[in-house]
């Protein structure tokens, strides 16, 4: 079978090279998924990504690289005029990429949440002779920054896929694919066995993840301004919130800005974490289309986790994590002890299960049997 990835991913060791040189950091969480997705698929099929290189990142010097026999890098830098971005590039993507399948039959595996890969894979299947597969992700309404006109451009170039491959049920039936052959996995998770716990001289909360009020991060500066908690807080990620954050970090020898970190920093401070949370604010309408990857990873390293309701996570690991609802400043109270510990409160034994279950080689045998129908 051949294998089309359009994506906005860019090889890990490109993307970890970028984030330490650029001043604006380009959001990770995306990245990592679709490394782990591409990775999935590549385990047992060909795969051609064609990487529409973000714009953040810029020039990476090179035009792909060839990571094993089953797995090639295109990367495509597209014009820098919007128009031209959207009415033209489309079709000069499609057409180099029909060139490079030549007169072979392919399957079209893209980015749902991306324009540019969404219409040219709409384009590569126009007259039916291959098919494509819309990896969901999120609901585009959940996004910031995305508007009413361009959510509904987005969603008219994903309607006519053959299938999905979605984190959510509720994806699905957003992007209007019901109906449509579907695999659904809320997890995804690739345990590094080379991770280290982070050194830090106090035990210390870790929240790694988008720095926005609505993802809890006021709620986690207020809650350790008032409370006289025994540990640090330290925080690493990006976002409108950052400048607070770094205010709190200046004015406050307890809390620790990392900044945006690389993969494996994050994974490191998450291992040497004695706690880890997700305040994301709950959402009915982002719980039935979204699942925190922070959460995923958390499960993968974590000792302890606090976190808002996920209600696709708790499905699977209801045991393993301290859910919460409502205000996070009276969770956290009810849970200090006289020594300004947090105690009482559940330690996550899902290391081993999180693999078993969601890991890179069991996520590819049954994404294999899922796309071997089309």
């Amino acid at each position: 079978m051949n294998i089309v990835y359009l994506t906005t991913h860019v090889e890990d060791s490109d993307f970890a090279t970028f984030c330490v040189k650029a001043e604006r950091k380009p959001n990770p969480a995306g990245q990592n998924f679709h490394g782990k997705m591409i990775r999935c698929i590549a385990a047992s099929q060909r795969v051609h990504v064609f990487s529409l290189v973000p714009a953040s990142l810029g020039y990476l010097g090179k035009e792909g690289i060839r990571i094993n026999d089953n797995l090639l890098y295109s990367y495509i830098y597209a014009p820098k005029n919007k128009y031209v971005r959207a009415l033209v590039f489309p079709k000069r993507l499609a057409k180099l990429i029909r060139k490079a399948i030549g007169n072979q039959q392919a399957l079209i595996v893209y980015d749902s949440l991306n324009y540019l890969c969404a219409k040219t894979a709409a384009l590569l299947c126009k007259g039916g002779k291959h098919k494509r597969i819309a990896i969901l992700t999120d609901d585009p309404k959940n996004i910031t920054g995305t508007n009413a006109t361009y959510e509904s451009r987005l969603m008219k170039q994903n309607h006519g896929a053959d299938g999905s491959i979605a984190l959510t049920q509720g994806l699905v039936e957003a992007f209007g694919l019901y109906g449509k052959p579907s695999f659904i996995q809320p997890i995804y998770v690739e345990p590094s066995p080379d991770v280290e716990p982070y050194e830090y001289a106090r035990p210390y909360v870790y929240y790694g993840g988008a720095l926005f009020e609505k993802d809890g991060t006021k709620d986690l500066l207020d809650a350790f301004a008032e409370l006289n908690l025994s540990y640090d807080l330290v925080l690493a990620g990006h976002g409108q919130y950052a400048p607070k954050v770094e205010e709190a970090s200046a004015n406050s020898p307890h809390i620790h800005y990392c900044g945006q970190v690389d993969k494996k920093t994050h994974y490191s401070l998450i291992k040497g974490a004695a706690i880890v949370i997700n305040p994301r604010h709950y959402r009915k309408e982002l719980d039935d289309c979204a699942v925190p990857s922070k959460v995923m990873e958390y499960l993968t390293y974590g000792k302890v986790i606090i976190s808002t309701l996920s209600t696709p996570i708790k499905n699977a690991f209801p045991k393993d994590i301290n859910w919460y609802e409502g205000d996070l400043k009276e969770f956290l109270k009810a849970n200090v002890d006289a020594n300004g510990g947090l105690s009482g409160l559940k330690e996550n034994h899902a290391q081993k299960r999180v693999e078993e279950l969601y890991g890179i080689k069991k996520s590819a045998k049954d994404l294999q049997r899922f796309l071997a129908n089309f």
